[in-house]
């Protein structure tokens, strides 16, 4: 998971995706009206990983921030660190025929990268974990 993305969804239904052995991994997407601030994943017809396009106006699918992968691909991870997912291991995985399934779901989400969106988390965990309490 990334360290600065909040997302309230379940991610049991991950799972489903690496009963398909193709699948090494799945990536947990968003839908949104812009994305401009995060750049975008392009998949293909199938939902799997193409590539990552840059930050520009525009709707399209982000990164959540969380994945889950086969153990047999987490040991193939550089031991470099700081190690970034969208610039580093993705492009890598890509680059070998890696197939990586995105996951797109409708749920709340607060990238809390920035100072002014830091200061929004505990507020949007409370009202979401309030919702998900019910």
């Amino acid at each position: 998971m990334n360290g600065d993305s909040l997302v309230f969804t379940n991610l049991i239904s991950l799972t489903t995706h690496l009963l398909d052995s193709t699948v090494s991994g799945v990536i947990v997407g968003l839908s949104v009206n812009d994305t401009s601030r995060y750049g975008s994943l392009v998949c293909n017809q199938l939902h799997n990983l193409q590539n990552f396009a840059g930050k520009s106006p525009g709707s399209g699918i982000i990164s959540a921030g969380v994945y889950l992968f086969r153990n047999s691909l987490l040991k193939e991870f550089s031991t470099s660190l700081p190690l970034s997912f969208e610039n580093e291991v993705f492009p890598y995985l890509l680059n070998r025929g890696v197939c990586l399934r995105v996951h797109t779901v409708q749920a709340p989400f607060l990238d809390i990268g920035t100072p002014d969106s830091f200061v929004q988390a505990e507020g949007f965990i409370l009202q979401n974990y309030a919702k998900l309490m019910g």
